[in-house]
């Protein structure tokens, strides 16, 4: 009876802990520069140009891939305007909001830059596997490559780019995810 109740009282402790740590924690946020600003969150290793509003970023990945938005966290984006942060735009996963997924976020550019910027969205994919703390990103590279993948094979001129934007993140079991510093280009 004691060692029940005293596992017991270790699996409230536990959950407790975990509920605290959860509720504690700061949403994303993607540090990204087209110079050379390094990520601080889920590194950006996509961008979609030409006619890359994000509507129609999102549109093509629901088409090539079938994601779509299945809720997650807020993100927020470095913003070329007077204010320097800004939330998402939109959002899109392989599955449900807690199960293990990929998923990509969405941030339109052209903010401050001008017509001559053009229209062009930001995204940092990744995929999300659950863990005992909620959900960690155990690769931005393959999830950032599936989407290549399917844009390469349905015709569109894709590119990497690199940017050094190789920085590990600290995921929520304290292990740490990095990509490899490039994001792909792809010009919709």
């Amino acid at each position: 009876m004691f060692v029940l109740q005293r596992r017991l009282r270790l699996c409230i402790c536990t959950s407790i802990a975990c509920a605290f740590f959860l509720a504690n924690t700061p949403g994303a946020r993607a540090d990204f520069y087209w110079g050379d600003y390094i990520s601080a969150g889920d590194p950006i290793n996509l961008v979609f140009d030409g006619n890359g509003s994000w509507t129609n970023s999102y549109d093509y990945v629901l088409a090539y891939l079938g994601w779509y938005d299945r809720g997650g966290s807020a993100q927020q984006f470095p913003d070329h305007s007077a204010s320097p942060w800004e939330n998402q735009d939109g959002q899109a996963g392989s599955d449900c909001e807690i199960c293990s997924r990929y998923h990509v976020r969405y941030n339109q550019g052209n903010d401050g830059g001008g017509a001559s910027w053009g229209t062009w969205t930001m995204a940092p994919a990744h995929y999300d596997q659950v863990v005992w703390c909620g959900h960690k990103s155990s690769t931005y590279d393959g999830a950032r490559n599936t989407i290549h993948n399917a844009f390469v094979n349905n015709g569109y001129t894709v590119g990497f780019i690199y940017r050094g934007n190789n920085q590990a993140a600290r995921q929520c079991d304290g292990s740490y995810t990095a990509g490899d510093g490039s994001y792909v280009w792809i010009d919709i």
